[in-house]
């Protein structure tokens, strides 16, 4: 997610499913500006998330992820 290797404009879409859960809130945006970055001009993201009221830390089966109010991710 740091570093999606296509080129700019690239991908017709991108699916993370469940996969932002795992970063901390604060490296989200970087992961969301990477999708950005390689979807073409009308391109899909399709996110799978935890749903909260807040942005809150619970144990995961292996590490630590995080739930998401739909309007702040």
């Amino acid at each position: 997610m740091d570093a999606i290797p296509a080129a700019s404009g690239a991908l017709d879409g991108v699916l993370a499913w469940y996969s932002l859960i795992h970063l901390t809130p604060g490296r989200v945006p970087e992961a969301l500006s990477e999708f950005a970055r390689v979807l073409r001009p009308g391109g899909r993201l399709l996110l799978g998330f935890f749903e909260g009221p807040e942005v809150a830390a619970f144990e995961h089966a292996v590490v630590t992820a995080y739930s998401w109010p739909v309007a702040a991710l």
